[in-house]
């Protein structure tokens, strides 16, 4: 047997298992839910089980309406398996009522604000889930990531340098060097950024100064502003 057959037979035996507590007890609303990790799971192998995923969490959920995890979890199946976002946030919302101390829930919430392009709420969430949990090295760099998108390079940099950190911590080299690398780009960025934007002004004062000494007839002082204006130019 390869390793998708033995996980295979590995999360039949799991669902088997949680159907039969289901036919004994048809109002088991974690048996529901365990069912539906199963078949969650089993998902990664074979994308037709993600709708009985939802439709068991569904079950456990009618069954227990307080059940976060059950929100939580179709939640993520509805963004990450069937693309549908809105869904996702409305339940990740409600795992966060029913536990407001899930830095988990915030942080994918967060995700799908961000693939919504709303960074805003996504910093917002990110940052909730940071509040709840100080060392949680992916809100900080999404939440890096979102800060750059909105061209606040600062924040971004610090960001991914902190997630660089706690990544290194917890040995995962590959991402904490990715992180720092990113934090580079960003610093030569927020620099070239700053001359382009030194570039425009120097090229406005030239070209006004230029102006002026053509205006006056001084074609020489003029000629040299706009020589300047020209140079500038071409470094950008």
């Amino acid at each position: 047997m390869n390793i998708l057959e033995i996980l295979g037979a590995k999360y039949d035996k799991a669902i088997s298992g949680y159907t039969k507590a289901i036919e004994i007890n048809p109002l088991d609303a974690k048996a529901y839910y365990d069912r539906g990790v199963a078949y969650n799971d089993k998902g990664l192998y074979e994308k037709d089980f993600y709708d009985k995923a939802i439709s068991d969490f569904t079950k456990a959920i009618k069954i227990n309406p307080q059940y976060a995890e059950a929100y939580y979890n179709r939640g993520g199946a509805y963004y990450a398996h069937k693309g549908l976002y809105d869904e996702a946030i409305s339940d990740y919302t409600k795992a966060i009522e029913i536990n407001p101390l899930d830095a988990k829930a915030y942080y994918d919430r967060g995700v799908v604000y961000a693939h919504k392009e709303l960074q805003d709420k996504a910093i917002s969430d990110y940052t909730k889930a940071i509040e709840i949990n100080p060392q949680y090295d992916n809100a900080y760099y999404n939440r890096g990531a979102a800060y750059a998108m909105k061209g606040l390079y600062d924040e971004a940099i610090s960001d991914f340098t902190m997630a660089g950190d706690l990544f290194g911590k917890t040995g995962n080299t590959e991402m904490a060097i990715k992180c720092y690398n990113t934090a580079k780009e960003l610093i030569n960025m927020k620099q070239y950024n700053h001359a382009v934007a030194c570039t425009n002004e120097a090229i406005v004062e030239f070209t006004t100064v230029g102006d002026f000494f053509k205006k006056i007839g001084n074609t020489e002082m003029a000629t040299k502003c706009y020589s300047a204006v020209q140079k500038l130019k071409n470094i950008k």
